[in-house]
Parts: structure tokens; C-alpha cells; sequence
């Protein structure tokens, strides 16, 4: 997910969130790829049920990378229309750079292994079959042309085209993206004061994502709003000294709950749709995103947030391809996988490692060079 761009103020905490939430993403696929399923598990010692547990949450932490986003890219349009330097060249060269630096090596990478697994694959692999871990659902053939490949380019996954491949993660992508566009034509229409154009342009923009984008992505906008919502609340009503720290602790209790609530499935237990239990996971985690603004000062623990949020956007983008080969000679389909025990919890951990080393290497050679790029495409333009 992209990082926060606006220097020097900087918000540590924020990156310790997004490192956390691009864990959970992988832990949970990678528990779904190596592990059975927990109801195949009859009698559960207490270490299987918390590792279940605490690898059960990539869902809700895409929800939680919206709100950051929504904080991160939001604030961006708010200032920038505010302070009259608003520009739509500007702002689509900013997201699209930050975006496509990673996303298209990360589809030809995914290309380039899916079609290897399909290579070194019998035809009643998973990768031929689908059906697998409750993330591969179809053959990877199915997904893998260039129609697809072509649409996850320009963020058209889940609108006109499957995500690429193998790389189920990308359906997230196209719903930011159409995120930051839809909110700049309307946050530019309402407030720019820049002339009648510039309202115009905005609304066209506006009205253009409408019509583009599925019910699926406005559903879940609200959520990525709560980000910027955050972002004007603490611009209004800053919190600072103990205030701070209470509504901090209290939010990411509520945080905590939510996520709880949502994964042991309370909200449909009580008669409401999931979609509430995703906003109110939303709402409390804006909370805790709006008092997190006011810590600056890196500790131990910002700090390792602060490294390992550098490459969460490249962990997001590649860790499931890299994974889907790495157990195509060892795992054909579901009842391939490994049970529960200390040997396959090691070979969990060491899978997990070597998706971070993977993903850090990717960020080496990819998003770590953001800056440089667009310093050149400017000297070239």
C-alpha cells in the first residue's frame, strides 16, 4: 500500500499499522496454502487454536490498509485543493508512479511463475483444477491471458477481469485506486477554488468512477473515508498529552474487539449484515489512527514498523505467487496439506521468512527506487 508522501511531518505509528496489517495478510494465505483446514482438525490442542486464530485476519486488515489510505492519499487532495496547488497532472502522476513501479513487475512476475507451475504441474494439480485453500478458486489458465493481464494493469480487477493469476491480493488494488480518483473529483468539485473548470473536471471525474466502478467498491468506500475523516478531525481537534494516550489505548481495544467480533462471526450472530461489522472495525481504527497522529517520537518498536512498512506494498503484491510455487512440487490440492505439529509449524515459519526476504528483494529492486523514477520520467517530459 502506498506510503505516506507528505515530509516532514511524519507519523511513526501509522507505519507500525501497515507493517502489522501486511503480516496478517500473510500469515493467514500462508496458513491457507500449508495447513488443513481447522474444522478437519478433531481435537485441537490449545497451540492450534491460537495459531488458527491469529492467522485468520487478512480480511480485516485490508480493511485497516483503507483507512490508512484513505488518511494518507485523502490528506493529499484536502491540502492541496486548500492550499490552491491542486493539480490533476500532478496528483494521477504521483499515484500512478507509486503504484505501477511495483504493480507491473509484480504481474509479470506473477505471469512468469504461474505459468512455470503450470509447466511442472500434473493436470490434477490445484493450479489446473482450482479449488484450493479457499483463495486459488479457478484454474490458473482462466485468469492468466492478457485481457486480464491488461485490465490488472489499469486496476479493471473485479470490474471486467479476475485478478491476474494467482495473485488474488490485486482485487484490493483496483478498489483503492478507484478510491483516490473518485474522492479527488469530489472533494475537488466541492471545494476547489480554483474556477468554474477545475469543478467541472472534478465532477466529470466523479461521474466517470460512478459509472466504472461495482457495487462491491462503493460498498466498502466509506470505509477508506473514515480515513480522511481522521485526518480532518485531528487537523480540527487535535489530542494531545493523556487525552491522547486514553483515546489510543481505548481505540485500539475497540480495534481488538472488532476484530474478534467479526472473525467468531457476532454481527451475523445478531441479525446484522457483515458490511456493519466492516464499517464499525473502520470507525474505531479511524479513532485510534486520529490519536496515533499526535506520537511522533520513534521507539524500538516505530522503528521496526518504520522498515518493515517500507516493502509492505511489495509483500502484498508478490507474497502469494512466490508461495503458490514454492508448494506446487509438494502440495497438489487440499489434502496435500500439512497438519498441525511442531516440524510443520517450522516449515510455516521458515516459508514465512523467505516471503519477506523475497518481497524485500522485490522492494530493492522496485519500490525503493520510486523517487528516482519520477525524477526521471520529469526530466523526460
Amino acid at each position: 500500500m502506498p506510503s505516506l508522501a507528505q515530509k516532514p511531518v511524519y507519523f511513526p505509528l501509522l507505519d507500525l499499522y501497515r507493517a502489522i496489517a501486511a503480516g496478517l495478510v500473510v500469515l493467514e494465505h500462508a496458513r491457507h496454502y500449508l495447513f488443513v483446514d481447522y474444522g478437519e482438525i478433531e481435537s485441537p490442542n490449545l497451540v492450534t487454536k491460537v495459531f488458527y486464530f491469529i492467522t485468520q485476519f487478512g480480511h480485516e486488515a485490508v480493511l485497516l490498509f483503507f483507512v490508512l489510505s484513505g488518511l494518507v492519499v485523502g490528506r493529499i487532495v484536502v491540502d492541496q485543493v486548500s492550499n490552491e496547488t491542486w493539480s490533476w497532472r500532478d496528483y494521477l502522476f504521483a499515484r500512478l508512479t507509486r503504484l505501477w513501479i511495483v504493480l507491473i513487475p509484480a504481474i509479470i512476475l506473477t505471469g512468469i511463475l504461474d505459468l512455470t507451475a503450470l509447466q511442472i504441474a500434473s493436470d490434477s494439480h490445484f493450479v489446473h483444477q482450482g479449488g484450493f485453500a479457499h483463495i486459488q478458486h479457478h484454474p490458473l489458465v482462466d485468469s492468466l491471458g492478457v485481457g486480464a493481464f491488461v485490465g490488472n494493469l489499469v486496476f479493471l480487477q473485479t470490474i471486467f477481469v479476475p485478478p491476474f493469476g494467482s495473485n488474488g491480493p490485486l482485487w484490493s488494488l483496483a478498489y483503492e485506486f478507484w478510491y483516490y480518483v473518485l474522492f479527488a473529483g469530489v472533494w475537488v468539485t466541492a471545494f476547489s477554488r480554483a474556477g468554474l473548470w477545475s469543478r467541472v473536471i472534478g465532477g466529470l471525474v466523479g461521474v466517470l468512477c460512478l459509472i466504472i466502478v461495482n457495487r462491491e467498491i462503493l460498498v466498502l468506500s466509506g470505509v477508506w473515508l473514515l480515513g480522511v475523516v481522521a485526518y480532518l478531525a485531528w487537523k480540527r481537534f487535535p489530542i494531545r498529552g493523556i487525552g491522547a494516550v486514553v483515546v489510543l489505548m481505548g481505540s485500539l481495544s475497540a480495534t481488538l474487539a472488532c476484530l474478534v467480533a467479526l472473525r467468531v462471526a457476532f454481527f451475523d450472530s445478531v441479525g446484522l449484515p457483515n458490511w456493519c461489522g466492516q464499517y464499525l472495525l473502520g470507525a474505531v481504527f479511524a479513532v485510534c489512527v486520529w490519536a496515533s497522529l499526535e506520537f511522533r517520537r520513534k521507539s524500538l518498536m516505530m522503528r521496526l514498523g518504520e522498515f518493515f512498512s517500507r516493502f509492505s506494498y511489495s509483500l502484498y503484491l508478490v507474497h502469494l505467487p512466490v508461495l503458490s510455487i514454492l508448494i506446487v512440487p509438494f502440495i497438489s490440492g487440499n489434502v496435500d496439506r500439512m497438519w498441525p505439529g511442531m516440524k510443520s509449524y517450522g516449515v510455516y515459519g521458515a516459508v514465512v521468512i523467505l516471503l519477506y526476504l523475497v518481497s524485500y528483494l522485490f522492494f530493492a529492486a522496485t519500490e525503493k527506487n520510486t523517487g528516482k523514477l519520477r525524477r526521471w520520467i520529469k526530466q523526460r517530459s
